[in-house]
């Protein structure tokens, strides 16, 4: 059934009730969905009563499961997998190869499922991605839902000292596809302090710095950045109508109540979206100018790691993910081509999403 009330393609069986620090959830759900996560786990706000006692509010949630009509839409044969520091605890698993603290548990098949083939394949596509974040390569690693992954994390501010929630997602199982990461899950971690706000996520932290801030990682998280930064700040906007269309004062109540129960800090919906509104005051300026140094200097503050364009040895300052073309529109270069001395002064055409201007150098 779809315990939320919605149509019938929307049925599962299975469901979370997350706890009472959901409001962090909530949002971090609509960031998410606004930096185009594929899909994102829908949910409401209900109270939760025990044998007719108020037991507090609770976010109930979809779970992450494969469902090819409303939730992971992975075919049979593909698998969705968790990067666990509890792999061990569950009937089947598979150890990661880098680190004895992770391994990987299954949402996607169910155990009895996996008969011996298909955990051998299962097996090696996961040895494949631990060679590859360990080595910062991309050889199944789909950077760009990697990138979306981090960058939402950064966004909110997610600091937690054990790794977040990571899911693996293979398409079809074949030990050579690349493996897409998400959806984004469990985030009661989201700080917004002040102390965090020039710092990066350590949402990675099981994987490594180095994958993440690898030039693909970073180049795609600039990219989606660019594209949405300007509607974070009205998210907050849809955040807070939507908890008004939700009977804004049952849901104060509710959570008032609930914080009551479990003895812990206690701040009104008004003052959490204040709090919100504070931290990217201070975080969006502080990633614009991240993703500018990396497309001036590269990863690690030196011109090399990235292309660059010159005449007569000097940087001419050109965003080098743009393609250059001559006045009569023979292409010098492109985001692929690496370095590149332009041959002469004269007149160039610049070319970027499908836009073109032109600059003279002299």
């Amino acid at each position: 059934a779809d315990l939320l009330g919605r149509d019938s393609e929307f049925k599962d069986k299975n469901w979370a009730l997350i706890n009472p620090r959901m409001m962090r959830e909530i949002h971090g759900r609509q960031i998410a969905s606004l930096f185009g996560e594929p899909w994102t786990p829908a949910s409401e706000c209900m109270n939760v009563v025990v044998n007719g006692k108020f037991r507090g509010m609770y976010l109930l949630s979809e779970t992450i499961e494969r469902n090819e009509d409303c939730r992971i839409n992975v075919d049979k044969q593909g698998f969705v997998a968790e990067h666990d520091p509890y792999w061990w605890l569950e009937e089947k698993y598979v150890e990661g190869t880098d680190s004895p603290d992770f391994g990987y548990s299954f949402k996607y098949p169910d155990p009895e499922d996996i008969d011996q083939p298909r955990m051998e394949n299962i097996r090696l596509a996961l040895q494949r991605f631990d060679e590859d974040k360990a080595n910062a390569t991309f050889n199944v690693i789909d950077s760009v839902s990697f990138a979306r992954w981090y960058l939402i994390h950064n966004v909110l501010g997610q600091f937690d000292g054990g790794g977040t929630n990571l899911y693996l997602c293979s398409m079809n199982g074949n030990p050579d596809e690349k493996l897409s990461c998400g959806p984004v899950w469990d985030l009661e971690c989201i700080e917004n302090s002040e102390e965090l706000s020039a710092d990066w996520s350590n949402a990675g932290n099981r994987l490594g710095s180095e994958l993440f801030h690898s030039d693909p990682i970073m180049r795609n998280m600039d990219s989606i950045w660019q594209a949405v930064r300007e509607r974070v700040i009205e998210s907050l906007d849809t955040y807070y109508a939507d908890a008004a269309a939700g009977n804004f004062d049952a849901i104060e109540r509710s959570y008032q109540a609930s914080f009551e129960i479990y003895g812990e800090f206690y701040t009104t919906l008004n003052q959490h979206i204040a709090t919100l509104k504070t931290w990217y005051e201070t975080r969006i300026p502080w990633l614009d100018q991240k993703f500018f140094e990396y497309r001036t200097s590269g990863i690690n503050g030196t011109a090399s790691d990235r292309p660059a364009y010159t005449l007569h040895g000097l940087d001419l300052g050109i965003d080098p993910d743009v393609a250059i073309y001559s006045i009569d529109g023979t292409e010098i270069a492109n985001p692929g081509t690496g370095n590149v001395t332009l041959p002469k002064t004269g007149i160039y055409i610049l070319r970027q999403n499908g836009k073109s201007v032109k600059i003279a150098t002299h």
